[in-house]
């Protein structure tokens, strides 16, 4: 039985909601801790809302449970981020899961290993369980980036206490300033300061680009594994976010992870991972026709 506590976050989707909770039923945690926000005004939704509640009550084996089931939706930034605080008010470390990230099984304990091995050391703030690059070339089981993977992670309640949803703090100058040359990349930059500046004025509805800033104002990093082992099964028009099934990461391939675990020697940033998945997740690199006409302004400039 995995005795590292799991955050079940749930909605309105019975169908992806099940196969999810399969994965956490063969994982058997002693501890469950399961939240859903309420249906939309003005959307048909209570009765899947209730069906897919129903789904997680089927809990068979010796696990104690926890739920906080909302009334009223607070909309995906604050029922989520809300869900996360709720639960690290009860444990001091734990594994989050959507109801739509599918986990391989050897996702649960790589991610207890890791949480004790780190438990103690502050600049480490997340494990994830996520590779959008499929597979990475490196010796040990697992790397270091500045760039987190939230569909399917673990945290601790020291790494969480550092969030702030309303991210105050991209108001501080200095804090700004850390962005804007975090990345290391003029497009890269530039990127996340349009993400950050939209999500402090309320006009992205979400939570995980304020965990991205709190790791990055206070220098934290996070553990990638060198395989991928959780698949977005929620692409589609039922997503809140991730509507195109066509769009990346909707159909990554996932992997078993080998055991025991290698380790790496140091704990620093994998700089060509992070430049890699910069540049295939976020940044795409201009087209040939474009590289031309750059070549030619610069010749007439």
């Amino acid at each position: 039985m995995l005795q590292t506590p799991v955050l079940f976050i749930i909605f309105n989707r019975p169908e992806t909601t099940k196969r999810v909770f399969s994965a956490i039923r063969n994982a058997r945690p002693t501890q469950l801790f399961i939240a859903a926000d309420g249906p939309r005004p003005g959307k048909e939704e209570q009765q899947k809302c209730n069906e897919t509640r129903k789904i997680v009550s089927l809990v068979d084996w010796e696990c104690a449970v926890h739920t906080l089931f909302r009334d009223h939706n607070l909309g995906c930034g604050k029922s989520l981020s809300e869900a996360i605080t709720w639960f690290f008010r009860h444990v001091e470390q734990g594994i989050i899961l959507e109801d739509d990230c599918l986990p391989e099984p050897e996702f649960f304990p790589f991610c207890s290993q890791l949480l004790d091995k780190y438990q103690y050391v502050d600049k480490i703030m997340e494990v994830s369980g996520l590779n959008m690059l499929g597979k990475t070339r490196t010796e040990a089981s697992y790397l270091f980036s500045t760039y987190d993977g939230t569909w399917g992670w673990a945290t601790w309640r020291r790494a969480w206490e550092k969030y702030d949803y309303t991210m105050s703090r991209w108001q501080n100058v200095t804090d700004k300033r850390k962005v804007s040359l975090f990345f290391g990349n003029a497009n890269l930059n530039n990127y996340w300061m349009s993400i950050f500046d939209k999500t402090f004025h309320k006009q992205i509805d979400t939570w995980d680009y304020q965990w991205l800033f709190a790791r990055i104002v206070n220098d934290g990093i996070g553990i990638i594994p060198k395989m991928n082992m959780i698949s977005n099964i929620g692409f589609g028009s039922n997503a809140t976010h991730t509507f195109n099934k066509n769009d990346f990461g909707s159909s990554l391939k996932t992997y078993k992870m080998n055991f025991p675990l290698i380790h790496p020697q140091t704990i620093a940033v994998s700089q060509s991972f992070d430049k890699k998945f910069g540049a295939t997740v976020f940044y795409k690199t201009p087209s040939i026709y474009r590289r031309i006409i750059q070549k030619i302004k610069a010749v007439f400039n």
